[in-house]
């Protein structure tokens, strides 16, 4: 059982906001954050604490309930499935429990809850609870690989890295070197229309071209995970 009761929508809102703006795992100063991470999160074995900071638990994938939700997947299931399995026995979690788990697994990139077309992400201001969307689906986070090349462009342009690559904190990096790629690109073009007035410069011309659309290609997609797998 939870060791608080019944969570305001405020409280959903504080979490991911702190999951968007900063790192939901780290120090923070919202209480309501804090309650979630100790009252819930912490409780249902799906955190562990580490010094001042949080963890997810090892082999989160192998955890019952995470299990549970993955399993269903397949089947895209409207969050209310979800909530009848979780409420029933032989988990009989109540359903704060149940907003709680989905919230972190859309925030580690395991899950996706949708509305119509648009995410949680979008409109968990006023659909705070997950079981008011349409459906689950599978999250769409970097691999492995990728992660350590955004890890490698985060270091090299002065990015915080964040202590856990959560998808939204994936999310969170890619928006930041879209920023810098802005300010890259206009020094860029500034030296490309002094090399064009330079004969003999056409190979270095070519080099900047292709840095800038390379930098392009971070912003075709409106979707921060398919812009950088592009951009790659």
């Amino acid at each position: 059982a939870p060791s608080y009761g019944p969570l305001p929508k405020e409280a959903y809102r504080s979490f991911m906001k702190q999951a968007i703006h900063h790192d939901v795992l780290g120090e923070t100063s919202d209480n309501y954050v804090k309650l979630i991470r100790e009252a819930y999160l912490i409780p249902l074995g799906l955190l562990r604490r580490q010094g001042r900071d949080y963890l997810a638990t090892k082999s989160l994938g192998r955890h019952d309930l995470v299990s549970l939700v993955l399993n269903l997947l397949d089947q895209q299931p409207a969050p209310k499935v979800i909530y009848q399995h979780l409420t029933a026995p032989i988990y009989g979690l109540v359903p704060d429990q149940i907003h709680c788990l989905l919230y972190f697994l859309f925030i580690m990139g395991d899950i996706d809850i949708i509305k119509g077309t648009q995410s949680l992400r979008d409109h968990f201001e006023t659909l705070t609870h997950p079981w008011s969307y349409d459906k689950i689906i599978a999250g769409h986070a970097l691999t492995t690989e990728q992660v350590n090349s955004l890890t490698q462009l985060a270091d090299f342009l002065k990015i915080r890295i964040p202590k856990q690559w959560t998808v939204v904190a994936q999310k969170q990096t890619i928006n930041q070197v879209k920023s810098k790629s802005v300010q890259s690109k206009q020094k860029l073009q500034t030296l490309l229309l002094k090399l064009n007035e330079i004969e003999q410069a056409d190979g270095l011309t070519e080099k900047v071209q292709q840095v800038i659309a390379n930098w392009n290609a971070l912003h075709q997609s409106s979707n921060e995970i398919y812009a950088f797998q592009q951009f790659l």
